[in-house]
C-alpha cells in the first residue's frame, strides 16, 4: 500500500518537476517499484531517470546497473548480460562494480551453456582484478573463482579420456591424464594465490579429485589384448591393484589436506562440504578417526555427517 503509494508518487514528482530533486524522484521511483517487483514500471521509471539525469554518463550508469542487478536477481540471463555489457561500455569509475559485471557476465554465459564466451569473460575477470593492487584487494575473490572454472576442464577432460584395449592405447591414455593432472595442479596453485577460502578449499578438493578419477581409471582398467592369459594377465592386475591403491591414497590425503584447509580458514561452505563428503565415501574410519580433523565439532550442522 505506502510503498506503491510513494512510488506513484515519486514517479509523478519526477516527471512534472524539474532539478535535481525531481531526478532523485525517478530514481526512488524506480527503487520502490523494483522493490514491489512491478518490473515494468521500474524499468520504466529507470529508463526516464537515464535520460533526465544530467551529470554525464551516470545516469545511464546507475540505470543500467540497476536494472542487470533486478534481471539477475530474476534469474533472466540474457537480459541481465546485456545490461551489464551496456553498464560497462559506459566506462563506469566504480571499479567493484566493474569486476562484479565481468564476473557476472561469465557466470551467465556459463548457465546459459556458452562455455566459449564464459571463458573469454572469465578471462576478463582475471585480467581487470590483476590489473590494479585496489583491483586485487576487492576482486580477489571473483578472481579465484573464475581462475577456477576455467581450470576445472582438466578435470573434465581427465574423466573423458578412453583407454582402448591395447598397451600402446592404454599407455596413451594414462599419460594423457598424467599430463592432464599436471596442468590441473599448476592452474589450480593460481586459484590458491588468490587466498579465498571457499576456492582454496575447491583447489584442493580439484587435486584430490584427479589423483581419485586416475585410482578409479587403474580399478576399471581393461586388460590389454595381449596380457590377457597366464601369470602376464595376473601381474598386470596386480599392477593395476597397486597403481589404484596407491593414487586413492593420494586422493584421501589431498581431500583431508582441503577438508583441514576448510577448518582452519573456517571456510564453511559448499567446498568443504564437498570435500567432506569425498573424504567420508572414501575413507570413513579415517576420517571419524583422524586427528587432523578433531575440530569438527567447530562445523556449523550443515555438514550433516
Amino acid at each position: 500500500g505506502q510503498l506503491k503509494e510513494a512510488a506513484i508518487y515519486f514517479e509523478a514528482y519526477g516527471r512534472n518537476s524539474k532539478g535535481a530533486k525531481s531526478v532523485n524522484a525517478l530514481f526512488n521511483a524506480a527503487i520502490l517499484w523494483d522493490a514491489l517487483n512491478a518490473y515494468p514500471q521500474a524499468f520504466k521509471a529507470y529508463n526516464l531517470y537515464a535520460a533526465k539525469a544530467k551529470t554525464k554518463n551516470k545516469g545511464p550508469q546507475e540505470a543500467a546497473w540497476a536494472k542487470a542487478e533486478m534481471y539477475r536477481r530474476r534469474k533472466l540471463f540474457s537480459k541481465a548480460i546485456y545490461q551489464y555489457d551496456k553498464f560497462l561500455k559506459l566506462n563506469p569509475p566504480n571499479l567493484e562494480r566493474v569486476i562484479k559485471a565481468h564476473f557476472y557476465i561469465a557466470d551467465f554465459y556459463r548457465r546459459l551453456r556458452s562455455i566459449t564466451k564464459a571463458k573469454q569473460w572469465y578471462q576478463k575477470v582475471i585480467r581487470v582484478v590483476n590489473n590494479t593492487s585496489r583491483g586485487k584487494k576487492i576482486g580477489a575473490k571473483y578472481a579465484a573463482q573464475s581462475q577456477f572454472r576455467i581450470s576445472s576442464k582438466y578435470l573434465r577432460d581427465m574423466r573423458a579420456v578412453k583407454l582402448g584395449r591395447t598397451e600402446k592405447t592404454i599407455t596413451k591414455g594414462l599419460n594423457k591424464m598424467k599430463a592432464l593432472q599436471k596442468s590441473l595442479i599448476k592452474d589450480m596453485a593460481k586459484v590458491i594465490k588468490y587466498d579465498y577460502g571457499p576456492s582454496v578449499v575447491a583447489a584442493l578438493s580439484a587435486e584430490a579429485e584427479s589423483y581419485e578419477i586416475i585410482g578409479n581409471t587403474f580399478k576399471n582398467i581393461p586388460i590389454p589384448k595381449e596380457y590377457s592369459k597366464g601369470n602376464v594377465a595376473k601381474q598386470f592386475k596386480d599392477m593395476a591393484s597397486q597403481q589404484m591403491n596407491e593414487f586413492i591414497t593420494k586422493a584421501i590425503g589431498s581431500y583431508r589436506t582441503a577438508f583441514n584447509k576448510g577448518v582452519s580458514l573456517k571456510a564453511y561452505g559448499p567446498e568443504m562440504l564437498s570435500s567432506a563428503q569425498a573424504l567420508y565415501r572414501l575413507d570413513p574410519k579415517g576420517f571419524t578417526n583422524a586427528g587432523e580433523i578433531n575440530d569438527v565439532g567447530q562445523i556449523p550442522d550443515m555438514m550433516g555427517l
